[in-house]
């Protein structure tokens, strides 16, 4: 069985511990504990990476992880958001099959969230980018209905050790398929997307903390 690898490191009082392991497996004690977790999801996204975990603390106790059970439990389980969207891809389908009938519980089956991030009180792709005078976090979400809608959620999280706050900005993106002016070649490059989708909302949060010394 695969190990999962840790990498540790720290910059200041601000320590980076970021854990990488294997998918979790289809079957097995291990994929009924996550869905235990998550029981108000009818179905899970059967390629999970459950132990890929970053975390990011202070020495004073607190900070941000972004970890996929977090994630996954801010998915709503009880409204398909999504068959507004594709209704008359839908139509069109069920015409040609009206003897198949609506048996599952709705839900985004899209397993699109709004998680930001879980932040730290002790006492949805993350990339890291840690430097001499701060730290700066991207978590992106991307989603592509072909044909339908595409869409990427950005959280980007940045310090300056200097200050006694972090910098949280939220943005959402999207566009119908078919206005995106975009080489099809480019579609699944959510860099190369990003810049041609309208912003729809975008939110900037000042988390703050007691100023401390940044020995």
């Amino acid at each position: 069985m695969a190990t999962a690898k840790h990498g540790l490191f720290s910059f200041g009082n601000w320590g980076f511990n970021i854990t990488e392991s294997h998918i979790l497996k289809s079957d097995g004690p291990d994929r009924e504990a996550f869905e235990k977790v998550l029981s108000p999801l009818p179905q899970t996204p059967e390629m999970t990476y459950d132990q890929n975990i970053l975390r990011v603390t202070h020495t004073e106790g607190f900070g941000v992880e972004f970890s996929a059970l977090d994630a996954l439990k801010l998915v709503n389980a009880e409204k398909d958001l999504m068959k507004v969207a594709v209704s008359e891809a839908w139509k069109s389908s069920r015409d040609e099959s009206q003897h198949i009938h609506e048996v599952f519980k709705p839900f985004d089956w899209t397993f699109s969230t709004t998680y930001s991030g879980t932040l730290i009180n002790e006492g949805e792709k993350a990339f890291t980018r840690a430097m001499a005078s701060g730290y700066f976090i991207l978590l992106r979400f991307y989603l592509r209905v072909d044909n339908v809608l595409v869409r990427i959620r950005d959280t980007r999280l940045y310090c300056d050790y200097s200050k006694n706050y972090i910098l949280r900005e939220c943005s959402l993106r999207e566009s119908p398929y078919h206005q995106l002016d975009i080489p099809v070649t480019d579609i699944t490059d959510a860099n190369k997307v990003v810049d041609h989708l309208p912003l729809v909302s975008c939110t900037v949060e000042k988390l703050s903390y007691p100023p401390l010394d940044s020995t």
